[in-house]
């Protein structure tokens, strides 16, 4: 088990101070724990965004709902349990800002609704506070389960929602009818191969991850934001062209790192433990 694993180091002595040292072994963990979850999930999510984009805006939509079913198969098949509320919530705010992307960026330049754009600015600012709170309250959420207490996560579930529902009316807002909406674009190419990667790394993922603790689980889903910022820069361009492509790909990342952050009640990892069930475990 990760949780009772225990992390070496090594004391240096370099020009007069004392400097630590991780051995190997442990950067081979966090290398494959932590970094290789990331960047799959970077990788996935990027490739979703491209698969949305040549599926149409009717065609994003029906791509972005297959991911929903897809993940909870892998959820309950890899997991052994089913997905809580708070988890769907989270997979919905990632499909949400797939589709927004999609639609948001068939802005015409000459658009009249470029003349409203404090209607996208607004709710994507409440949306990163609402995301910002609902970060700090899963924060207190991961704290009071890894003490063994109960913790409610009504706030935390609501912001998430808030978040989505702003995406949302920013996306009604700006939606214009796509002429190139294909049906077959489903069965194409980058859409089969973004749902086939996505439930590919979704496995994978899933497998590293569930013997960690919460707060490792926390700290591997946070690697995804700047990972997908980075990947943004080298393949939409420097910077980005602009404004929805650089909130869709952060909404994404934000979603699909607290998805994984997330305490869930019914894992037996996350009772308390005595002191002799700990040393079994180390």
């Amino acid at each position: 088990m990760a949780s009772g694993t225990s992390v070496s180091y090594r004391v240096v002595r370099a020009r007069g101070s004392n400097v630590l040292v991780a051995d190997k072994h442990v950067l081979a963990q966090l290398l494959i724990r932590y970094i290789l979850p990331a960047l799959g999930y970077t990788a996935a999510n990027a490739l979703g965004l491209f698969a949305v984009d040549a599926a149409g805006a009717t065609g994003a939509l029906v791509a972005g709902q297959m991911r929903l079913p897809t993940t909870a198969a892998i959820w309950q098949v890899v997991m052994g349990k089913r997905m809580s509320m708070a988890h769907w919530t989270c997979i919905v705010g990632t499909v949400t800002c797939c589709i927004s992307y999609e639609l948001l960026r068939r802005l015409a330049p000459g658009s009249k609704a470029n003349n409203h754009l404090w209607r996208l600015y607004v709710p994507t600012l409440l949306g990163s506070v609402a995301s910002a709170i609902a970060g700090a309250s899963n924060e207190r959420l991961l704290k009071r389960f890894s003490s063994g207490k109960r913790a409610h996560s009504s706030i935390h579930n609501a912001c998430l929602c808030a978040n989505a529902a702003l995406a949302a009316l920013a996306m009604s807002h700006f939606a214009e009818p796509a002429p190139d909406v294909r049906w077959n674009a489903l069965l194409e190419p980058p859409t089969a191969l973004a749902v086939a990667l996505h439930a590919a790394v979704g496995i994978c993922v899933s497998v590293i991850l569930k013997d960690l603790s919460l707060p490792h689980k926390a700290i591997a889903g946070t690697l995804a934001a700047p990972a997908s910022v980075a990947f943004g820069y080298v393949v939409f361009g420097k910077p980005f062209p602009d404004a929805p492509r650089a909130a869709a790909l952060l909404g994404v990342a934000i979603c699909s790192c607290t998805f994984h952050a997330l305490p869930m009640p019914t894992d037996d990892r996350s009772a308390p433990r005595n002191a002799e069930d700990e040393k079994k475990l180390r």
